[in-house]
């Protein structure tokens, strides 16, 4: 972004980047216009800015001289000073420039653009998120034979694809055709946990010294302190120049404040960056809390219980008593079922054994013998027969 005029040095530096395959887009002001046309030398050398993928957008009012690299630096410059932005904790104020720059692109109007040349929309739907986010990269490019996408590959002219980047990332697109090529990107700035610290501690009533109430098992940010002690907070929020300490309405990227508080109550650091809000809730709790303040159950004097000892020797009375109605009990019952048993036994030696005194007769056996003997044979052929059978058939032959 330059408020001035440019010079062959500055698009040299441009065309040497996009060489490197680095995307570059400068707005520079708009009455350069006139001076390019005019000047055949820098009006070429603009040219093959552009051929070689460069963008370049006229503004009436860029307001200062700002460069960008990477989405991490920032180098801010007049005739005079050079601000050079590397620090870390400075990070915020690079997006904010980042912001600046991006809302006066949108406000800008292309330098030289033929209806012909390579055109690229290239978004991504958000440019800071919590690690484990998803975010959703889209593009259209128009008067382009080949897409490509940095980590994706060769892609078609339009497109989208959802990704969940676990670290900062830059996508970085190219479009190409026979007579020129075309870089843009876009950036995500991935946080593992937004850094918002802060300390929480409470006055000694006796020594008047702080001892911060802040331990690494105290979660979720939960903490008390008795009634009437004074507390301090302090607090510092990294990446963001935008802090509000509620409900002190205070405000700055870091300070103290000392309280003495009335009840319990919920303090909230709240960072902007960018165009997101983060917070961090803390609770203070202030003791003593009343408890039991209302009755949950009455006892009357007169259901109190009364207890009365048992006479040991009546206990062992009851106890023998006992075992002699049982003693008894089981003596009967062993003599019914032996009764049982031998009439049992009685019933089944009769039904088994009810001829057993009859002695056996060999007569009579024989004579069984006999008689089934002489119906197994009656149908048979007696010797005789069979021994003039014989006879009958040898005198045949």
């Amino acid at each position: 972004m330059l408020d001035g005029f440019i010079d062959e040095k500055i698009l040299l530096e441009a065309i040497a980047l996009l060489e490197r395959g680095v995307a570059t887009t400068l707005i520079i002001r708009s009455d350069n216009e006139e001076r390019l046309h005019d000047d055949v030398f820098l009006f070429n050398k603009c040219l093959i800015f552009i051929k070689k993928g460069g963008e370049l957008y006229l503004h009436d009012h860029p307001a200062q001289n700002i460069a960008i690299s990477d989405y991490k630096h920032a180098l801010r410059w007049s005739d005079a000073t050079e601000d050079h932005i590397t620090d870390e904790n400075q990070a915020a104020g690079v997006h904010q420039r980042l912001r600046t720059f991006q809302d006066l692109l949108k406000k800008s109007g292309p330098f030289l653009e033929d209806e012909d040349d390579i055109n690229i929309h290239f978004t991504i739907t958000d440019d800071i998120i919590l690690k484990g986010d998803e975010v959703t990269l889209s593009w259209q490019v128009k008067h382009a034979s080949t897409v490509i996408i940095e980590g994706l590959g060769e892609v078609g002219a339009t497109g989208s694809k959802k990704l969940r980047p676990g670290a900062d990332t830059i996508f970085k697109i190219g479009a190409y055709n026979t007579a020129q090529s075309r870089l843009k990107t876009v950036c995500v700035k991935v946080y593992d946990d937004i850094h918002i610290n802060y300390d929480l501690s409470f006055a000694n009533l006796r020594t008047k010294q702080f001892s911060s109430l802040v331990k690494e098992e105290n979660y979720p940010h939960v903490f008390g302190v008795a009634g009437g002690n004074i507390v301090k907070l302090n607090w510092q929020v990294k990446d963001s120049n935008v802090v509000n300490v509620l409900p002190f309405g205070i405000t700055g990227g870091s300070g103290e404040h000392e309280f003495v508080p009335v009840g319990n109550m919920e303090i909230i650091i709240e960072a902007q960056i960018l165009h997101r809000i983060f917070r961090r809730r803390i609770q203070l709790l202030v003791f003593p809390i009343p408890l039991f303040t209302e009755k949950l159950a009455t006892v009357k004097p007169q259901h109190e219980l009364q207890l009365k000892a048992t006479d040991i020797h009546d206990i062992i009375a009851q106890v023998k008593n006992r075992q002699q109605a049982y003693s008894q009990s089981l003596r009967v019952l062993k003599e019914q079922e032996i009764k049982k048993y031998q009439a049992l036994v009685s019933q089944i030696w009769k039904i088994t054994f009810d001829k057993s005194d009859n002695k056996i007769n060999l007569d009579e056996v024989n004579r069984s013998v006999f008689e089934r003997l002489k119906r197994y044979y009656s149908n048979k052929p007696g010797i005789t027969e069979v021994i003039d059978s014989i006879k009958s058939y040898y005198g045949k032959s």
